[in-house]
């Protein structure tokens, strides 16, 4: 894909993206969905991701089809060499491909430099977390300051999950490891009483019991590959916070006389690990961020936010989306079909060969003395009578002595091919079929000549698909025959 429509395509998706979260931000605080709902945020993911899904899994005819113009068709006036402004635009354009595709390359090897930047971080903070595990020890029960947490340790292992203690100093998370593993540092329960224990464990419990680990994995990699758009990172953030806010609200329950020891609790545990950079992304105290903890505390603190879901607010963010979402897809869908007025042409069935005899002048070459513009195809010079045959089966759309809207091509036939092809033979002595006329590939339909504006007898080639000019030499096979 050249850098015009890449470019394009990614610039849709980060416009759309900022969009849909200040939308989204808008709609939070508006109608004051509650903190610890982390359901809202990665509907805001899914809506985000949704375009670039919905693109993908469009059938390949599915496509705005726009104005083209197709040489040949009544009441198109062409000035030049039968050329609109648009179509001369995107012949200049391809006349600068090399630099578009230098763009292009610079950009891939940024991406991928910075991609493997980050899944070496990765990597790192996964052979540190490795470290710290097979460091950890059994949680004996006597480790516990309490009955009540001994108990819930016990219910926890019955339930196959595996408690382990360990002499680092970081904060308790968990993992999902078969059942699910919660890691509680030795230093941390020599610092905590009965209930603070207990509310520690219900809070890793609570991540386990919702997948927490395996989400926040998920959008760690999700970052990591589409490390370009902040509004992922913000979005990723915003899960967290929230899922962590989830998991004290389970935690507390309706035990209204616990928040203070759970807030005692937590303000230990960040004196504890303020130092040191915990390894687990699924951590219960591991972001090192102000407001965070402000947050936190706070919300432990007071009480839970109503869980009431407003249809509104779903119908509006359905709406805002939306518009957003078919934007995007509409330019991703249309982004295509450009690509294929560059030197690749799609597959095409076309084979020849034209005529026996040679190319002269290429696509896209520049000729000062003949025209202003870069040549629109390809001349194939022969001795003056040679046959001229069509590159493939198909309707004559134009069969013309001259051509009435491009006098200076001569005699021109215009042929229509299967899959949106088109064949232009331009500058014939004589032609052989009538418009309308069906005919096989490779029969002839004239003779090379030299009419119109030629400097000498030959046949001017273009190709067209889906009105789009394609390069001929890379849309026929085999465009001439030796003598």
């Amino acid at each position: 894909m050249s850098a015009g429509p890449l470019a394009l395509q990614l610039g849709t998706w980060l416009l759309a993206s900022l969009l849909l979260w200040l939308a989204a931000v808008a709609l939070h605080r508006r109608w004051r969905w509650p903190a610890d709902r982390p359901g809202y945020w990665w509907a805001v993911l899914a809506l985000l991701l949704a375009p670039s899904f919905v693109a993908t899994l469009l059938p390949a005819d599915w496509r705005p089809t726009p104005q083209l113009l197709v040489v040949g068709d009544p009441g198109t006036h062409l000035a030049d060499d039968s050329l609109s402004a648009v179509t001369r635009s995107r012949v200049d354009a391809w006349t600068h491909s090399s630099i578009a595709s230098s763009a292009t390359s610079a950009g891939v090897w940024l991406y991928f430099l910075l991609l493997a930047t980050l899944i070496a971080r990765r990597w790192q903070q996964r052979n540190r977390l490795r470290e710290l595990l097979a460091k950890c020890t059994a949680l004996p029960m006597a480790a516990l300051p309490g009955q009540r947490s001994q108990r819930l340790a016990q219910a926890l292992k019955r339930r196959g999950i595996a408690l382990r203690c360990t002499a680092e100093t970081c904060s308790p998370f968990s993992l999902p490891r078969d059942a699910g593993l919660i890691v509680l540092p030795s230093k941390l329960l020599a610092r905590l009483n009965d209930r603070q224990c207990w509310l520690l464990l219900r809070h890793e419990a609570a991540h386990l019991r919702c997948h927490d680990g395996l989400k926040f994995a998920l959008l760690g990699w999700l970052c990591t590959v589409a490390w370009f758009n902040p509004v992922l990172w913000w979005l990723s953030h915003r899960i967290r916070l929230a899922s962590e806010l989830r998991c004290d609200r389970l935690a507390l329950g309706a035990r209204k006389n616990m928040r203070r020891a759970y807030a005692e609790a937590y303000l230990e545990t960040l004196r504890m690990s303020a130092a040191r950079a915990l390894p687990c992304p699924a951590a219960a105290f591991s972001p090192h961020d102000l407001g965070h903890h402000k947050m936190r505390i706070s919300h432990i603190l007071s009480s839970p936010g109503s869980a009431r879901k407003s249809r509104r607010v779903v119908a509006l963010t359905l709406a805002l989306t939306g518009a957003v979402m078919l934007t995007a897809v509409h330019a991703s869908s249309r982004a295509e079909p450009a690509a294929s007025a560059d030197s690749s042409s799609p597959t095409t069935s076309l084979q020849g060969p034209i005529i026996e005899g040679k190319i002269s002048s290429v696509f896209g070459v520049q000729r000062p003395k003949l025209s202003k513009t870069p040549h629109r195809g390809v001349d194939l010079v022969a001795p003056r009578g040679t046959p001229v045959r069509a590159a493939a089966a198909g309707t004559v759309r134009t069969a013309e002595l001259p051509y009435q809207q491009a006098p200076r091509y001569g005699n021109v036939v215009i042929i229509e091919h299967a899959d949106g092809w088109q064949t232009l033979y331009a500058h014939l002595d004589r032609i052989e079929v009538s418009a309308g006329e069906r005919i096989a590939a490779g029969q002839s339909i004239g003779s090379l000549g030299a009419s119109g504006q030629a400097t000498g007898p030959h046949v001017h080639v273009e190709v067209f698909h889906h009105g789009q000019r394609v390069d001929p030499q890379s849309a026929i096979a085999q465009l001439v025959a030796p003598h």
